[in-house]
């Protein structure tokens, strides 16, 4: 995924220049939160915590039991650097890890039941010709009460999707966003599917390796920019892209596909807290009583200081902002509630963000030690999935251990991990729950 600070009225330059705010690759960060991991250490959860006032909560992260296997392809040939992870009976997922040269994993978790799903190793094709066939597998649901090896599984192959992203009006030469595959009944019952996207100046092509079934393809968090020139220096404009996208397709060969993303209206604006101070975070935007991975209607914009900027169709929807603070900041903002009615012209929202409760702590590991780049996170205990109310606050902790967050008053189930947490948890946690 690609995110360019845009400011309402700024031209907008290339965004590889000083308007890049973040430039995520999903499935680096998935290895990347792999080594950060000690081989025995799990997540412990706590469920409904009542949070009414500044409170400290420290976390004393536990040795789990290794679940270990080994991945291979339907040739019999062991898979490097697939993606494996374990998702709790009480919906948590655990961290993740890769397999290694000979395919094999171990994965810790906490004693209970787990089911555990394998994704292929990322890859930067998108060529259809050469683009790796493997598609997710779920390896089944366990008991683990000790260590426990689920044995060899096997990724099959699928057909390749591809296809380009197009505009209702204008050239669309960059795309930022998301493009998921959600099981929509049909056979497949494995997890959900990320497409790969093009890297400049191929952002508006895909593609992915899905097996026979019923799928709804989602273009989620979508925004698109138009190139004036070949200069490096030349302006770019943000196209009036809808910010999300859904279409149902049934999978029974490879084939082309593309999607052309309606035009919409251009939402911009601004959020402080309530001290005026300009604020980083995300704007989360869904179609009011929708289900965001059936109707495909969610998207994010990001928040930087203070400002955002996207298209969206006419109707009406949640707008919720989740701040993502720097270590140096203090203040009280919080997840905060927006109703939102669109209509096809341009709007202006400018938010500001609500005070809340200050939880702080440290996590550790066994022994004491203090255990960095680890986290906490808190989700409004009894929320409907895939609600407003059930987007996570998560804080990441610092070289001391330490955390600091900002919640609105309420009852928490709250999960501490050994690897960091970051926005895209509440996708992947949607997207589970749709599978």
């Amino acid at each position: 995924m690609r995110y360019f600070k845009s400011d309402p009225g700024v031209t907008r330059k290339r965004p590889r220049a000083i308007h890049v705010v973040l430039v995520f690759s999903f499935m680096a960060a998935l290895v990347f939160a792999n080594a950060l991991v000690k081989p025995r250490t799990t997540d412990v959860v706590k469920t409904a915590v009542s949070i009414s006032a500044d409170k400290t909560i420290n976390f004393d992260l536990p040795n789990g039991y290794l679940v270990s296997g080994n991945v291979k392809n339907s040739a019999g040939n062991p898979v490097r650097g697939a993606v494996i992870q374990a998702t709790c009976s009480d919906g948590n997922p655990s961290q993740r890890t890769i397999t290694n040269s000979s395919g094999g994993f171990q994965l810790a978790v906490r004693s209970g039941t787990h089911r555990v799903d394998i994704w292929p190793p990322p890859t930067n094709s998108i060529d259809p010709t050469t683009y790796p066939k493997l598609v997710p597998a779920s390896a089944g649901t366990y008991d683990v009460t000790r260590d426990t090896s689920i044995g060899s599984v096997t990724l099959p192959d699928g057909n390749i999707v591809s296809g380009e992203l197009k505009a209702a009006s204008g050239n669309l030469w960059y795309v930022a966003g998301f493009i998921f595959a959600i099981p929509a009944g049909g056979g497949y019952t494995g997890p959900p599917i990320m497409a790969t996207q093009g890297a400049d100046p191929n952002t508006t092509k895909y593609a992915a390796a899905l097996p026979a079934g019923k799928f709804t393809i989602l273009a989620t968090g979508i925004q698109g920019f138009s190139r004036e020139s070949d200069h490096v220096d030349a302006a770019w404009d943000l196209l009036p892209c809808t910010s999300f996208y859904a279409r149902r397709v049934n999978i029974t060969k490879s084939m082309a596909l593309n999607l052309k993303l309606p035009s919409g209206g251009m939402l911009s604006g601004s959020v402080r807290d309530t001290t005026g101070q300009p604020l980083h975070g995300y704007l989360f935007i869904q179609k009011q009583n929708g289900n965001p991975m059936k109707d495909g209607q969610m998207t994010f914009m990001p928040v930087a200081n203070g400002s955002f900027i996207g298209h969206l169709p006419a109707g009406r929807f949640d707008a919720t902002f989740v701040p993502e603070m720097p270590a140096s900041y203090k203040g009280r903002a919080t997840k905060t509630h927006v109703a939102l009615a669109m209509t096809s012209v341009d709007k202006t929202l400018n938010i500001v963000a609500e005070n809340g409760v200050v939880l702080t702590g440290r996590i550790a590991a066994v022994g004491g030690a203090a255990f960095k780049a680890s986290s906490a996170i808190f989700t409004l205990s009894g929320a409907t999935p895939g609600s407003a109310d059930a987007l996570p606050l998560g804080a990441k902790s610092d070289d001391a251990g330490k955390y600091r967050l900002c919640v609105p008053p309420g009852t928490y189930d709250i999960q501490a991990l050994p690897s960091g947490f970051g926005f895209l948890s509440y996708l992947e946690r949607l997207a589970k729950r749709a599978g």
